[in-house]
């Protein structure tokens, strides 16, 4: 029997073709292999991202629970540690608190404020004043800003009178208008004058727990002479890789316009003229499109036009945060409008019992407290914002609604002047 044989073609063909099936397996399991290692890889950097987040919550939660425990009720006693100038001509200068019983501090969300029960000389009752943390958390101590202002009670009893070594009461750091380092979004620092201070605050928060956040940080003065702790912002700047700094001055001196070329840098620019929206749209790349967030704190003129100008250029709202400071800000910047507030035009009689003076409200204020200063009744006020209770008056008669919900409700029958506003006729204790 014959045997068959195949051609040396025919075999040299089928060769080719069982090394070009073997080549494709070992070519598929290689890619098997790879795919397998990067499924492998990619499992393992997602583990390791989910127990880190896992332990970023649980440090964040940790921190949450030794906060509550070393918080207080009340007013607490503080000792004046060390006092500051922040400026040439010392109208800014900061007060180092620690507390008299040396117990713990809670931490506290950056952008907070201390609340100061302040019995100063001269005056029939206890003076209440609220003023940003200016350094992030401490476990020893904490510390504020002052600005003298001309006729302020509070600012030049601070300036005058307060020393080293003196106890002032003071409440645990209260306040809304805060950056949460839970998340990392980017965000925009805008501040006017001694408003930088709780900005500050923030910043060396994020440099301390978030140095890889994106953060652009615009401050505004007159001239070179006005801005405070400069040298802290640029250093800030440097500790973050993400991070820029912008010294605007809307009138700057012949030695500010020689120096302010030499002085820029990546981190740190320096730009003649106001907080406009040609300079936001130029120094915050992208705004309006990516899911930034903006905290504005100065002077009330200056958030006014800077929320008008993040609004044109595209920032929604709720991510525009503002702090107005002090009672002399009350009503210029009106908070955003709520559901439950009455339609443009309503009228209502707003009585003040213990003033004998009666008004018509017609909405153009921007709180019962504005309204009252207004029509020269004088209601004690604190934060301005709801937080410190210190504006809370009476209601004899009618009906009011808050603005937004305090954090911590009034009792039955009282309201907070600050973020109230009527919704019928009103009889105040005041």
């Amino acid at each position: 029997m014959a045997a068959f044989l195949e051609p040396p073609v025919l075999q040299g063909a089928g060769l080719l073709l069982l090394f070009l099936v073997a080549g494709r397996v070992a070519v598929s399991v290689a890619d098997g292999l790879v795919r397998l290692r990067h499924g492998r890889a990619a499992l393992e950097a997602e583990r390791r991202r989910l127990f880190w987040q896992l332990d970023r919550e649980r440090e964040a939660w940790e921190r949450r629970a030794r906060s509550r425990e070393a918080g207080w009720s009340g007013f607490r006693k503080f000792e004046v540690r060390r006092i500051e100038k922040e400026n040439a001509c010392g109208s800014i200068r900061s007060f180092t608190l620690a507390p008299h019983d040396r117990k713990p501090l809670p931490e506290f969300e950056p952008g907070q404020f201390l609340t100061f029960r302040l019995k100063i000389p001269g005056q029939p009752k206890e003076v209440v004043r609220c003023y940003s943390l200016s350094d992030w958390h401490h476990p020893e101590h904490y510390r504020v800003t002052v600005k003298r202002i001309e006729g302020g009670l509070a600012s030049n009893f601070f300036h005058d009178r307060v020393r080293v070594g003196d106890l002032l009461d003071v409440r645990a750091p209260s306040g809304r208008f805060v950056v949460s380092l839970e998340e990392d979004d980017p965000v925009a620092l805008v501040a006017g004058g001694v408003g930088v201070t709780p900005l500050l605050c923030m910043f060396r928060a994020i440099a301390e727990r978030q140095p890889n956040r994106e953060v652009h940080f615009l401050y505004a003065a007159h001239d070179g002479t006005e801005f405070v702790m400069r040298e802290a912002l640029a250093r800030l700047a440097l500790e973050c890789p993400r991070a820029r700094v912008v010294f605007c001055y809307s009138k700057p001196t012949g030695d500010d316009e020689a120096g302010m070329a030499a002085a820029g840098s990546l981190r740190a620019a320096h730009r003649a003229g106001l907080v406009d929206r040609e300079l936001l749209r130029r120094e915050i790349p992208g705004l309006g499109d990516k899911p930034l967030r903006c905290f504005v704190c100065g002077p009330p003129p200056m958030m006014d036009a800077v929320r008008g100008h993040l609004g044109a250029l595209g920032v929604p709202e709720e991510r525009i945060h503002m702090e107005a400071f002090g009672p002399k800000s009350v009503g210029a910047v009106r908070p955003p409008a709520f559901a439950g507030q009455p339609p443009a035009g309503a009228s209502f009689q707003v009585t003040f019992a213990r003033s004998g003076k009666r008004a018509s409200w017609d909405g153009t204020h921007a709180s019962l407290l504005a309204f009252a200063e207004a029509n020269g009744v004088a209601i004690e006020a604190g934060c301005c914002a709801g937080d410190c209770h210190t504006c809370l008056t009476a209601l004899r008669e009618g009906k009011i609604d808050h603005l937004r919900p305090p954090p911590r409700q009034p009792d039955a029958g009282t309201c907070l002047a600050c973020i109230a506003v009527p919704v019928s006729d009103l009889v105040l204790d005041a």
